[in-house]
């Protein structure tokens, strides 16, 4: 049973709405009622004022039939504030957390869902609120067309709905990325992440072809090279193996060496540039071979011989005055530089016998040893006149090399100019066995084998002299012709 008090505070309760001026006159009346009194005679006169309850319950019976026909969250909201113990409080609240869900399902949005969640944990409708949430992360994401995000929304949400759909995906953008990736890192990052998949196979496919395309761009032999000792069974492997030909062609072609060379013929012994490798070593062992010699004479006659030659020009700067001075100036203690500047002299109308001498001199002063120059020296001398003093010169150039063609002439013509025929002979024959194509020593053993036998010796080698003789001939191929016109009495 309700005490007076719990009556009195559930009677200030219902009155809370009423403005202030009414509220002392309602607590009257009801302790007047309560009190079971009467009123002064004085008071019936005046109107009794109308019940406090009904006041209220007609004010909130009001404000719920707006909450009804409205059905808005204004109109809720306004009728829980004004009525904290209203009879129709729990079916608006009722109404309200549906209206509510009602907005987040007509609009999704993260605020409209975290602000049903923030009034409403455990509401009725918490649940699909939670899932609608997850939703608009998973096309947040999804939309976002990044593999990072969608990687990190995975680890997060291993058990979602949409964690298959969103595997699929990153293997799809990976993919993507593999084919739009020239470089061919995502390639390689799809095959770690995707190994199995489905696609894995064509993604390998086109990490090889990326890798070859890169292989062929470069045109590094060694890169190739190298992929294709990895790549064997690769469907580029043939398309390889003609490209580091190619290369290693042009390695040869741009820079020859002999031992370039060597190695594409080892490598390829049936190979498509098989003649041209072996003319370019055939020209290479050549130069080398000058090279070694690095000699006026050797350079002279190389770039004779070899006109269409690489280092042609080369050659013929080599044997250049111009060439040696600049070699003696930068060595001018080098006897050999200073031998072959006199070499070269020989062949050049500005310098004089004097200075070719003096070459001579400086170079054996650097060199007393150097066979050439003695040589040089001692032919000065011999077209001087200074017989004995060439025969001295030339004597120690042969003990020094007997392998030197030109001291063997001379000393041959010395022989010859005693007429000590048959040892001219003999240096000639050295001579000849030194240097094949020396018409000079050919034309004086035929002369001397004439002076001994008469012509019959020697007329193979006057015979050898003008064959396929041209109009620019030596003098020792037309004293040759008159000899042999002497001894066939002009029938050859």
């Amino acid at each position: 049973m309700m005490t007076t008090r719990h009556r009195f505070r559930a009677f200030t309760r219902r009155c809370a709405p009423l403005p202030s001026v009414l509220l002392l006159p309602a607590i009257l009346c009801w302790a007047l009622g309560c009190a079971g009194g009467v009123p002064h005679p004085r008071t019936v006169q005046h109107a009794a004022p109308p019940p406090v309850e009904d006041s209220v319950n007609e004010l909130e019976r009001a404000a719920y039939a707006e909450v009804v026909e409205t059905a808005i969250l204004e109109s809720c909201d306004s009728y829980l504030e004004r009525f904290l113990d209203g009879e129709h409080r729990l079916e608006v609240l009722v109404l309200r957390e549906e209206l509510r869900w009602r907005q987040v399902r007509a609009h999704p949005s993260f605020a409209l869902c975290d602000l049903y969640l923030d009034e409403y944990p455990l509401g009725p409708h918490a649940d699909a609120v939670r899932r609608l949430r997850h939703d608009l992360e998973w096309q947040t994401v999804a939309a976002t067309g990044k593999v990072d995000p969608l990687r990190q929304w995975l680890r997060e949400h291993p058990d979602s709905p949409h964690a298959a759909e969103a595997r699929a995906l990153w293997g799809e953008w990976r993919r993507a990325q593999a084919w739009a990736d020239p470089s061919g890192e995502a390639c390689a990052l799809y095959l770690a992440e995707f190994p199995h998949s489905d696609r894995a196979g064509a993604v390998r496919a086109r990490c090889a072809e990326l890798a070859w395309s890169r292989i062929e761009e470069s045109r590094d032999p060694e890169v190739v090279e190298r992929w294709l000792a990895d790549n064997r069974q690769a469907p580029q492997a043939a398309r390889a193996e003609r490209l580091l030909e190619e290369l290693r062609f042009e390695e040869v072609r741009s820079r020859p060496s002999a031992a370039l060379c060597r190695r594409y013929l080892a490598e390829y012994p049936q190979g498509r540039f098989v003649r041209e490798v072996r003319s370019l070593l055939a020209q290479v062992l050549a130069w080398e071979r000058v090279e070694d010699e690095d000699s006026v004479q050797a350079y002279a006659t190389f770039a004779a011989e070899h006109p269409g030659h690489p280092r042609l020009a080369q050659a013929r700067e080599r044997s250049s005055v111009a060439y040696w001075r600049r070699r003696v100036e930068r060595s001018p203690e080098n006897g050999h530089s200073w031998t072959q500047l006199a070499e070269a002299c020989l062949n050049e109308a500005a310098c004089t016998l004097r200075e070719i001498e003096a070459h001579y001199r400086r170079a054996l002063q650097r060199d007393p040893d150097s066979a050439v120059a003695l040589l040089g020296l001692a032919t000065l001398c011999y077209n001087r006149g200074e017989y004995d003093a060439a025969r001295e010169l030339l004597g120690r150039s042969m003990a020094l090399d007997d392998g030197i063609a030109g001291t063997h002439l001379y000393l041959g013509r010395l022989e010859a100019r005693q007429e000590n025929w048959r040892r001219a002979i003999e240096h000639l024959d050295r001579a000849l066995e030194l240097s094949p194509e020396s018409e000079e020593a050919l034309f004086h053993r035929a002369i001397a084998k004439l002076r001994i036998g008469g012509c019959r010796p020697a007329l193979p080698d006057f015979r050898r002299l003008t064959a396929g003789a041209g109009e620019d001939r030596s003098k020792f191929v037309i004293q040759a012709e008159s000899h042999l016109e002497v001894c066939t009495g002009g029938k050859r």
